[in-house]
């Protein structure tokens, strides 16, 4: 991890974070931990520790919706997700159900696949400090949907949807999408959308 992030910084000079960890879920979840510019090592003997301090935001596939339908039923974290009665979680999530009792035990036995085409793309940034003044919010977001509208020329592939995602430290996280016909790859159209 340490040389990928080297060989990415000399490549583009630009930063990037790594996970490292058993499985695919808790990698992905510590990539994102110390964003950015960060790496986080999560060991064997370190797992449960780890997952104890996530949230229900942190598990593949759950997004706000489905975030609020747990807690709405008392389901905080991923340890409530483990003890939580089949019958409540199942309410919450259908047919979900035991794949996230999987991943909030940690367990994720997916292959990691280096190679697929997208489905989405965009343009994400960690931030030091939170941002709070709202006309430097709307200049980055701008910014972030303009890099977008620019790696879609470059593809020559357009967008009918364009979402805004934020996460917050403790890894609550809130999007909002807007979707349009028909698709476009302009900068000014998907700028005033976000």
């Amino acid at each position: 991890a340490v040389r990928l992030k080297a060989a990415i910084r000399e490549a583009t000079n630009l930063t990037a974070s790594a996970g490292v960890a058993p499985n695919k879920f808790l990698a992905k979840i510590a990539s994102a931990w110390k964003k950015p510019d960060g790496l986080t090592v999560i060991a064997p003997e370190r797992v449960e520790s780890f997952l104890q301090k996530l949230p229900v935001d942190a598990l593949w596939g759950v997004g706000p919706v489905t975030a609020a339908r747990l807690r709405e039923r008392g389901i905080e974290r991923l340890v409530d997700v483990r003890t939580a009665d089949e019958p409540l979680l199942r309410e919450a999530v259908g047919s979900w159900t035991d794949w996230l009792r999987q991943l909030a035990n940690g367990v994720d036995d997916r292959e990691v696949e280096p190679h697929h085409e997208p489905k989405s793309s965009g343009s994400e940034n960690t931030y030091s400090q939170d941002l709070t003044d709202i006309n430097e919010i709307r200049m980055e977001i701008d910014g972030m949907a303009r890099d977008a509208a620019e790696w879609l020329e470059g593809k020559q592939l357009f967008c009918r949807t364009v979402t805004i995602k934020v996460r917050y430290s403790d890894f609550t996280t809130i999007t909002r999408s807007h979707s349009r016909s028909p698709a476009t790859r302009d900068s000014e159209d998907i700028a005033q959308r976000a």
